[in-house]
């Protein structure tokens, strides 16, 4: 619920026979109008910035004056207009201490608040209350070019303003959080949105690849599980000397859709800032903060400065004046103008454009990949080339600068194996374009101090997705009944036969990674029972762990197979395990072919001893068993599950943030390793 004044509210309603849709429509009309004069104002701002040309991103300042999920105070509610008071009363000049003034609209503009009491007051609950920021910060982002700079409001505005930044992006960020606390709770104090479960909502929701929490000095055993969970870096005060070198140089957002900055005011000493609900002594220092930000490599997108409390700042407003220097140098690191044509061909610093890295090409790019990838490397293309492998590579080992790194294509017919990497000895790094590395000898690259880093998580949703859609159409026979009405048959031979229903069915997933745990995430949704086999026992599910796929297969109606292909899980999928599934029992396969024996798959097909199949990849690729195609249970289909517009295009940026990351001697943003996969 949204408080319990909305509850009240609700109930007086009710009490006076006011119609749930009457309500709904009102509310509607509240939010439409509260949405309205944001998007007309954020309108009006991007006109005038586009009219003004050369700007490439403009900070603008968005409100949201929320309080009410606060464990302790609610005083935040009231923080935005002190801060702009403080950021304009005139005590202190406009100017960032990078030399850019926030009277230019191309550093700041503002869009105004978002009305959070008086859509609370029409008894809107929370669920759709954030579903409103969220809104309001996506009618920002569509005025290109404003970037949303959010002024809280308890720290619950992070997760809607969060959502909507990578939902308008299309993809994940990574997260910079300055806080005293994690906020990374599961629901702190049964509440869903507190401004203590903020971070795991974003981390749940898959909108951060990388979650950075600096200034922690008040985590409990349950912040630092949590942590663990979902893999966020945690910086604790009381390491903060031996880790300030590294904090101060941080170099985020490649691969992904860029860098959000959340900052909790409480990140700071009380003696900085006294101002704010939950006083921690033993923070930062504000030119820690201040070192951190400025140093910080990355496109911001977005930020926040959220949990200042007015009613507990000192009398002149300290805090409210430390909350606007934030918000002015977080304008300076947001707002960026358009480089000049000539800017962009010379290096950072003028001169000559420095060498460019050689980089070997195993695999065919689209026209926007190959000219990203040339602007930054010397690329020796293996497919263009119209050489035989080992004259490609004898001709690249012996180039004045030898390739370093290799781009090979998932799952390609090019092997690096033992041979590959003798004959190109200066290669160090292998990024392969695919989830699966099974065409690389990792011990091997190991040995040699070769790294190897993987598409990572760019096309495990996709996947999911995908793997979810087999195996509803093998159950309800989607893809048959289609063919059986275009065909004509309807009206001759009457309906179709029945399907099978989703909901209950008892579902093994073998391999609970990235897309694993995706897919099972997606089918708890549709009330199955899930169980797993991996290599080890999660202890961040509590979904039931079978050792070894016969026994899974023996207690499951379904078998979906989103492994990695290793010696260990080749034919993991054998003529018992098909035995052990049943004459019920249904297999999706999403990830290789060779995980199934092909062979046994089509006797049990044939034979009944399975109901049916859903497949997207093939033991010899891209041949296809021609027994297939006449088996109305079975739905094929190209190895087709990692593509969609969105992961191709957050794939050529994920392969060059890889290799970014390996030229400029951090690691990898999705390293492989041996024991890391199953």
């Amino acid at each position: 619920m949204g408080g319990a004044a909305a509850a009240r509210w609700i109930q007086r309603l009710s009490a006076a026979r006011i119609s749930t849709e009457a309500l709904q429509r009102g509310q509607s009309r509240v939010i439409d109008a509260s949405l309205t004069l944001i998007r007309e104002r954020a309108k009006l701002k991007g006109e005038l910035l586009r009219a003004m040309g050369s700007v490439k991103a403009s900070a603008s300042l968005l409100g949201v004056p929320l309080g009410h999920n606060s464990s302790f105070l609610q005083g935040p509610a009231f923080a935005p207009p002190r801060i702009r008071e403080a950021i304009w009363c005139g005590s202190t000049n406009s100017s960032t201490e990078e030399g850019k003034e926030l009277n230019d609209p191309r550093v700041l503009t503002d869009v105004g608040d978002v009305p959070i009491q008086e859509i609370r007051d029409c008894g809107v609950e929370d669920d759709r209350l954030m579903h409103v920021i969220s809104e309001s910060v996506k009618t920002v982002m569509e005025e290109d070019p404003l970037r949303p700079l959010v002024l809280g409001g308890d720290h619950s505005i992070s997760y809607p303003v969060v959502r909507a930044v990578s939902e308008k992006l299309g993809g994940p960020v990574d997260i910079l959080h300055l806080d005293a606390h994690p906020d990374i709770y599961d629901c702190f104090e049964g509440n869903t949105y507190s401004h203590a479960s903020s971070f795991a909502r974003i981390m749940e929701g898959g909108y951060a690849r990388r979650l950075l929490q600096v200034g922690l000095r008040s985590i409990t055993k349950e912040g630092r599980e949590q942590g663990k969970r979902f893999g966020v870096e945690q910086y604790e005060m009381r390491t903060f000397s031996k880790d300030r070198e590294k904090l101060e140089n941080l170099k985020l957002g490649e691969g992904v859709k860029g860098v959000y900055v959340s900052v909790d005011v409480d990140c700071l000493d009380p003696a900085f800032a006294p101002g704010v609900s939950h006083i921690e002594p033993g923070g930062l220092s504000f030119r820690d903060v201040l070192n951190i930000l400025q140093n910080l490599q990355g496109d911001v997108v977005a930020a926040d400065v959220v949990e200042f409390n007015p009613q507990r700042d000192t009398v002149d407003g300290m805090t409210a004046m430390v909350a606007a220097k934030l918000v002015r140098e977080l304008s300076a690191k947001i707002s960026k103008k358009h480089l000049r044509a000539e800017q962009l061909a010379m290096g950072s610093t003028g001169g000559d454009r420095a060498i460019l890295p050689t980089v070997l090409l195993f695999r065919r790019p689209d026209g926007a990949f190959s000219a990203a990838l040339r602007e930054r490397y010397r690329i020796l293309d293996f497919r263009a080339s119209g050489e035989t492998l080992p004259a490609f590579l004898a001709a690249a080992a012996a180039e004045p600068e030898p390739p370093r790194a290799a781009i090979v294509v998932g799952g390609g017919s090019v092997l690096i194996d033992v041979s590959f990497l003798d004959a190109v000895p200066s290669l160090r790094c292998v990024v392969s374009t695919g989830a699966g590395v099974d065409h690389i000898d990792l011990a091997e690259c190991a040995r040699r101090g070769i790294a190897v880093g993987n598409s990572g998580e760019v096309y495990s949703t996709d996947v999911a997705d995908y793997a979810v859609g087999l195996l509803i159409d093998v159950l309800r026979q989607v893809s048959v009944a289609e063919r059986y009405v275009r065909r004509g048959s309807w009206p001759v031979l009457g309906d179709y036969p029945l399907g099978s229903k989703l909901g209950g069915k008892r579902v093994g997933i073998i391999g609970l990674g990235n897309i694993g745990s995706r897919i099972a995430k997606r089918l708890e949704a549709f009330g199955c029972v899930i169980h797993y086999n991996s290599r080890k026992p999660k202890d961040s599910v509590s979904y039931k762990y079978f050792p070894n796929v016969h026994n899974l297969a023996a207690e499951s109606d379904i078998l979906i197979v989103a492994c990695a292909l290793t010696k260990a899980t080749w034919h993991i999928v054998n003529k018992d395990v098909l035995d052990a599934l049943g004459k019920d029992g249904v297999i999706i396969n999403v990830g290789r072919g060779a995980h199934v024996d092909e062979a046994e798959l089509l006797v049990a097909l044939k034979e009944g001893k399975i109901a049916g199949a859903g497949l997207d990849v093939y033991e010899h690729e891209p041949k296809v068993p021609a027994e297939l195609f006449s088996m109305d249970n079975v739905v094929l289909s190209a190895h087709a599950a990692v593509f969609t517009e969105e992961s191709r295009s957050d794939l050529w940026a994920y392969t060059i943030g890889n290799l970014e990351a390996f030229f400029s001697g951090q690691p990898l943003l999705s390293p492989v390793h041996a024991d890391s996969l199953g």
